[in-house]
């Protein structure tokens, strides 16, 4: 089974109010009305070298291998949904922490610096900040987690392994799931739980 971010919590509740019933091509129709406000977020961050172990300190061994480099670029990509068509982009914190540029694509493919206004370790959210004059924005509708069943359907869309804009359905298996004791202990958050399928850079 898979846990949700609460950030993946409010786009999946987007698409559950269709009935299954009425059409198999109801997922079809969510994924119209919310792909337009989901974005892709590529990062770069700048990471410091560990030094070499205290058993490699030895001067020829120095001399063979040279002194490493004090740091090095590290890129990270993940997945956020516009809230406001002014330009904010809600996405996990965990995404955007330590990085020292942000790079929002949008839907229709633009790309976009933007800046982090916003972040919270806690609840592993954050807000980006896109430029003002960003036209054409589309922002998602919020949906209420607490109307939520286990039983609904849920429809995850995002970015995962760089892959843009993919869909995947599942249904809601449980509520209220404390992370905790899955061990992120650093962490205040409770999560719905769904057999979507969920992978790195879905966050």
């Amino acid at each position: 089974m898979i846990f949700l971010s609460p950030l993946l919590a409010l786009v999946l509740a987007l698409g559950l109010a269709a009935p299954a019933w009425a059409s198999h091509g109801f997922v079809a129709k969510a994924v119209a009305r919310v792909a337009p406000a989901v974005v892709r977020i590529d990062t770069e961050r700048q990471v410091l070298n560990q030094r070499f172990e205290p058993g490699f300190e030895d001067p020829l061994l120095r001399e063979l291998f040279g002194d490493l480099p004090s740091s090095h670029r590290e890129n990270g990509q993940g997945s956020g949904v516009v809230i406001a068509a002014d330009g904010l982009v809600l996405t996990n914190a965990h995404v955007v922490e330590g990085a020292d540029r942000v790079q929002v694509t949008l839907a229709d493919g633009r790309q976009l610096d933007g800046q982090v206004v916003g972040s919270d370790p806690i609840t592993d959210l954050a807000v980006v900040r896109l430029p003002a004059n960003t036209k054409g924005l589309k922002a998602a509708r919020l949906g209420d987690s607490a109307a939520l069943v286990p039983g609904d359907w849920a429809i995850a869309l995002g970015n995962p392994y760089g892959l843009d804009s993919t869909v995947t359905l599942g249904i809601v298996s449980s509520l209220h799931r404390n992370i905790s004791s899955l061990g992120f202990t650093d962490k205040r958050l409770e999560l719905i739980q769904t057999d979507a399928a969920i992978n790195p850079g879905n966050s």
